[in-house]
C-alpha cells in the first residue's frame, strides 16, 4: 500500500463480523461458548466491577469483599491466560474441566521458579 486517504464510500456486501460470543469483546473461537464463574479476591473486586468484560456478565458482591463474575466465554485460551495474571487472587469455579488445566499451568510455573539457579 502506497497511500491511504479517507473517503465517504461505504463497502457493500461485506460479510458480517462474527458476533462477540463471550468475554473481552472478542469474537468466539472455534470452540463452543461456555459459561465461566470466577471469584476474585477483595484486592481485585473494584477492578472487576468497574469494567465490562462481556455483555452478559453478572457480578455479585460476596460478604467477605470478594466478587463473583459469571459470563459466557468463547475461548478457553483467552480465559486461562487472563486468569493466570491474577495468580491466587482468582478462583475459577466453572467450568470444572478447566480447573485442572489451571492447576497444570500453575504447577509448571512452580517447577520453573522453584528451581535454584546456578549463576
Amino acid at each position: 500500500m502506497q497511500q491511504c486517504k479517507p473517503t465517504r464510500r461505504r463497502l457493500e456486501n461485506c460479510p458480517p463480523l462474527p458476533e462477540a460470543r463471550g468475554a473481552f469483546g472478542l469474537p468466539g473461537g472455534v470452540e463452543e461458548a461456555f459459561r465461566a464463574r470466577i471469584v476474585f479476591s477483595e484486592e481485585y473486586s473494584g477492578y472487576i466491577c468497574e469494567r465490562v468484560w462481556s455483555t452478559d456478565q453478572v457480578i455479585e458482591p460476596l460478604p467477605d469483599g470478594s466478587v463473583e463474575l459469571t459470563f459466557m466465554v468463547g475461548s478457553k485460551y483467552y480465559l486461562l491466560s487472563w486468569l493466570l495474571q491474577f495468580g491466587g487472587s482468582a478462583e475459577l469455579l466453572e467450568p470444572e474441566s478447566l480447573r485442572e488445566e489451571l492447576l497444570e499451568a500453575a504447577q509448571a510455573m512452580c517447577e520453573i521458579y522453584a528451581l535454584e539457579r546456578d549463576e
